[in-house]
C-alpha cells in the first residue's frame, strides 16, 4: 500500500460519498439497526451477550480467553443506548473519507480502514492490561478508525483547509491536534468515559501507515543508520580517526590520524 501525501493549501470538497465509503456508512449503520432491533425491542438476550461479550473488545476476555477476533468485530459495533454514538463517527467518515478514496482508491483505503481500526484495537489491548483500572473497560465503536482517518487527512494534506462548524477555516493538521487536545483533557479533566487510548491507537495506527514505519526492514534500517551515526562516529572519535569527505575521479576518501 502506498498512501501519497500533498502539501497544497486548500482541497476541493465533493460532498458526494465514494463507492466504498457508501459501503462502510451502510454496513455500520446496517449492524447498529440489527442490533438494536434485537435486544432493544426483541429483547433477545444473546443478541445482548453477542454483542456486549463476545464482539465487544475487552482486553482481558480478548487475551486471557483468546477471543483475538474482538480487536477487529469492536469496530462494527456501536452503543445500542445512544445514536449519537454512530452518527458522530459516521459524520467523519461522510465528509473525511471521500477525499482520501479519492486520492487513493477504493481497495487501499479499506484496507486503510480496517489495518488503523485493528491497530487501535489492539492498543487498546495492550493499554488495558497494562493499566485496567483506567482502560480495563469494554470499547464499541469506530472511533479509532474515524480518528485515523482524520490523523491520515492531515499527515497526507496537512494544509487543506476545513471549515470547523462548516463557518470557521482551520488547516487540517491544527485540526488533529485541536482534536486530541479536546480529547486528552475531556478524558483526565472530565468524565472520562470514552476511549481515548483506542483513539490515540488510531492516530498511530494512521503514521504508521501514512510513514510506512510498520514495515520491519524500514525500522532496521533506520536503527543502522542510528547506530552508524552516533555510535559509530562516537568511537571513530575515541581512537583519533576522522574521515573527511571529498576525492576526485574515483580517489578514496582520505583518512588522516589526529594527535
Amino acid at each position: 500500500m502506498r498512501y501519497p501525501t500533498s502539501t497544497r493549501p486548500q482541497v476541493h470538497f465533493d460532498w458526494r460519498p465514494t463507492p466504498m465509503v457508501k459501503r462502510l456508512l451502510f454496513i455500520h449503520f446496517g449492524i447498529w439497526l440489527a442490533f438494536s432491533i434485537m435486544v432493544n425491542f426483541a429483547g433477545s438476550e444473546a443478541a445482548a451477550v453477542m454483542h456486549g461479550r463476545h464482539l465487544a473488545l475487552t482486553p482481558t476476555t480478548a487475551v486471557y480467553e483468546l477471543h483475538f477476533w474482538q480487536v477487529f468485530t469492536y469496530m462494527w459495533l456501536h452503543d445500542l443506548q445512544a445514536a449519537m454514538h454512530i452518527i458522530g463517527n459516521m459524520l467523519a467518515l461522510f465528509f473525511l473519507g471521500p477525499s482520501l478514496e479519492r486520492r487513493w482508491g477504493g481497495r487501499d483505503f479499506l484496507r486503510f480502514y480496517i489495518a488503523s481500526g485493528v491497530v487501535a484495537g489492539v492498543v487498546s489491548v495492550i493499554l488495558g492490561l497494562v493499566a485496567p483500572a483506567t482502560f480495563g473497560g469494554s470499547v464499541v465503536g469506530a472511533s479509532g478508525a474515524t480518528m485515523a482517518i482524520l490523523a491520515a487527512f492531515a499527515f497526507s494534506m496537512p494544509n487543506a483547509r476545513i471549515l470547523l462548524f462548516f463557518v470557521l477555516p482551520l488547516k487540517a493538521k491544527w485540526l488533529l491536534w485541536g482534536v486530541v487536545a479536546i480529547d486528552t483533557l475531556t478524558f483526565f479533566v472530565g468524565r472520562g468515559d470514552h476511549a481515548w487510548h483506542t483513539h490515540m491507537g488510531g492516530i498511530l495506527g494512521a503514521w504508521l501507515l501514512i510513514t510506512g514505519n510498520w514495515r520491519p526492514q524500514l525500522l532496521v534500517d533506520r536503527g543502522r543508520l542510528w547506530w552508524l551515526r552516533h555510535v559509530k562516529q562516537r568511537r571513530l572519535k575515541k581512537v583519533g580517526l576522522r574521515v573527511i569527505p571529498g576525492g576526485k575521479e574515483g580517489k578514496a576518501p582520505e583518512r588522516r590520524y589526529l594527535n
